[in-house]
């Protein structure tokens, strides 16, 4: 049976019905359904014992239906987030679902939010095909009839006062012409009500929609000529460097999609991967590359990394459905082909492109940075956080040693750089430019950000008086020193987590 609770984000308040199986032992999808009207009940649908015997969710209705006002879509927004905080939830398999005007506000809502969502399904509608185009990697069914008496399948609609520039056959186009081969189109003669049950009673559409999951998804961002950047579902980055001769990954990310194959559409050079760090969300996918670059200091903890991988893979290691990392295919590809250990300095050759790395440890021991100096960028891992916070952590009774290690570290790091504090700064998660909380991190996209602190030569430089000031005791008010809980410091740009190992 669906409950009914309030809801109050800043200063929106709005009614809510939710439903959440009593007897749900596992992490479950979400659907976030947006009704066509106050009177819409067809939500019901999706809680009868018939579909959640098929598709057993979580479901979600907010009660208010001025859709398309950002500050309406980011109360929707943080409504999720809070009611994945109260009911176990699977992250990344949220489904959004909207017919007739509902539908208007799924248009808008994913492409304020479209990392939050693993799939979309619409009934008609109708939108801004340049806000939609944000959702470009998210997979999308959508169905209009050629008969919707308030809705135009295709030209500009006013509802409820507001004009839209696009119907779906025309936000599809945008999102296919924007490059998205997800987008998939449906136009039929029924009536809208016709079709809306056409679609409920259509057992492959949801199917479908239950089959998607942001883990397989992975966003390719063009940055420059020969640089291309990948973001998973985790918020991790990766960052492909085309040379004349071979390509060079930097990082995999945790994407469950086939990550070489990926790559593979993006250059037919040969690749070669380095990695910043042995920590899975930047190493995940090692074993598919031929040839693999790694600190000579990390080849351990690398095999260590793998191997609590394939623990979690047996179930040794608890997980939660959004920790799950290791992609299916992989089981057959558990060993490295060939590790090649790197001492500071030593350059990757990739043909008229030369890649050097360069030790910053701090977030771990042997972390490394690489110098693109044809490109003049800096492809920084974890080591400085990436806009937002990095964490450093110390083992008991070493605090101030740790973070005067960290202080040489990046004092060193600076002295080397002189000269090149022009390059372009590119961190481990990329994302968090826009803050490291899930939240937060697409308001841009909605027109509600409240923070933008891109990675970049201030912050390394605040980040070593942040590093000097920490060694020298004037955070120690606020470090917990006496249980070594997670505390957090600040110095300008800079921002720092650090807690004690166990």
């Amino acid at each position: 049976m669906m409950q009914t609770s309030e809801y109050t984000f800043k200063e929106t308040s709005f009614t809510y019905r939710y439903y959440h199986p009593s007897a749900a032992g596992s992490y479950l999808p979400t659907l976030l359904y947006l009704p066509a009207s106050e009177e819409d009940t067809r939500y019901s649908f999706f809680v009868t014992e018939e579909f959640q015997n098929e598709h057993p969710c979580s479901v979600l209705v907010p009660e208010i239906m001025d859709w398309t006002n950002p500050v309406i879509s980011q109360s929707i927004q943080r409504l999720l987030f809070d009611f994945r905080k109260a009911h176990p939830s699977d992250i990344c398999r949220t489904y959004l679902v909207g017919a007739g005007y509902g539908a208007v506000g799924a248009w808008h809502m994913l492409g304020s939010y479209p990392r939050l969502f693993a799939a979309m399904i619409a009934i008609g509608g109708c939108g801004d095909p340049y806000h939609v185009r944000n959702a470009v990697y998210v997979p999308v069914r959508a169905y209009h009839s050629v008969k919707d008496p308030v809705i135009h399948i295709s030209t500009p609609t006013s509802v409820r006062g507001k004009k839209y520039l696009a119907g779906s056959r025309r936000l599809i186009a945008a999102l296919r012409t924007a490059g998205s081969e997800l987008a998939d189109y449906h136009e039929v003669p029924e009536s809208p009500e016709e079709l809306i049950e056409h679609v409920w009673n259509d057992q492959q559409t949801w199917k479908w929609l239950f089959e998607q999951d942001r883990k397989n998804i992975v966003w390719i961002t063009f940055i420059r000529p020969g640089i291309y950047r990948l973001d998973d579902w985790f918020m991790a980055s990766a960052y492909l460097i085309e040379g004349e001769e071979k390509a060079l990954l930097i990082d995999t990310t945790m994407t469950h999609a086939h990550l070489l194959q990926t790559v593979r559409r993006l250059t037919k050079l040969p690749v070669e991967l380095a990695i910043t760090h042995p920590h899975r969300d930047h190493m995940l996918h090692a074993f598919e590359f031929d040839t693999v670059y790694i600190h000579e200091a990390d080849r351990q903890a690398m095999d260590e990394c793998v191997q609590k991988i394939f623990d979690m893979k047996a179930g040794k290691i608890p997980q939660r459905p959004q920790t799950s990392t290791f992609p299916a295919y992989a089981a057959e590809l558990n060993r490295f082909q060939h590790v090649v250990g790197l001492k500071d300095g030593d350059c990757i050759d990739l043909g008229g492109v030369k890649i050097e790395m360069m030790e910053l440890g701090g977030h771990t021991q042997n972390h490394v940075v690489f110098a693109d100096h044809t490109h003049r960028c800096l492809f920084t891992g974890d080591a400085v956080g990436s806009g937002y916070v990095v964490g450093v952590r110390y083992k008991e009774n070493t605090f101030h040693d740790v973070y005067a290690w960290y202080r040489d570290n990046l004092k060193a790091f600076l002295r080397r750089m002189e000269g090149k504090e022009d390059y372009t700064c590119f961190g481990g998660h990329f994302i968090q430019e826009n803050s490291v909380w899930d939240e937060m991190q697409e308001d841009y996209l909605n027109g509600q950000s409240e923070f933008f602190v891109p990675l970049s030569w201030e912050v390394i430089q605040d980040m070593y008086l942040l590093a000097q000031e920490l060694a020298e005791g004037k955070h120690d008010a606020e470090a917990h020193l006496d249980t070594g809980e997670e505390f957090i410091a600040k110095h300008g740009s800079a921002m720092l987590a650090g807690s004690r190992i166990p």
